[in-house]
């Protein structure tokens, strides 16, 4: 009896995807001398672009854990208060706002993280739709600060007492 035995199958791998996709993104990059001469970040050499200041909003928050509002989370509603200011506010191309699934301020909610490469960090919590006005006026503030450094006693009214975090960059070599 002739044995049968079934053909081979190339199996494309997770890791063999990955590195598909890796070579394919490095690919629209350019090339690493490109870059090179572009300054790294698509600027022309020796041109200093300014770092992007990004504002992160939990979306999934609740204030009580059993409780939505219409099957709403408390912190969809304050990312909602917080795009309408946005939307109409004439420094938006100087912010990234980025609703986020979670920030791990669960026990307090609802939390707003400020975080740009060498400057200060900040977390806010127990926010409402009413705190929309001040996080945008803490923007600015952070915006203006070289380094990202607003002392608590000069937060807008309010953002007082809704500070938890605030973490300076590292220092540079």
């Amino acid at each position: 009896m002739a044995r049968t035995t079934a053909p081979k199958r190339t199996a494309v791998t997770t890791a063999t995807k990955r590195r598909a996709a890796t070579k394919a993104a490095a690919a629209r990059r350019g090339s690493g001398k490109q870059r090179e001469r572009e300054g790294g970040n698509g600027a022309p050499r020796g041109a200093r672009q300014r770092e992007m200041q990004t504002m992160y909003v939990c979306r999934s928050c609740v204030w009580d854990h059993a409780v939505e509002v219409d099957g709403v989370r408390q912190g969809a509603l304050l990312a909602e208060a917080i795009e309408k200011i946005y939307a109409k506010w004439a420094r938006r191309g100087d912010l990234n706002m980025r609703v986020v699934y979670c920030l791990g301020g669960c026990l307090n909610p609802c939390n707003v993280g400020f975080r740009t490469r060498g400057k200060y960090f900040y977390r806010f919590n127990k926010l409402t739709p009413q705190n929309a006005q001040a996080l945008i006026d803490f923007a600015a503030a952070y915006i203006d600060s070289p380094m990202g450094d607003i002392p608590p006693a000069e937060l807008p009214k309010g953002l007082q007492g809704h500070m938890v975090v605030r973490v300076p960059p590292p220092a540079r070599l």
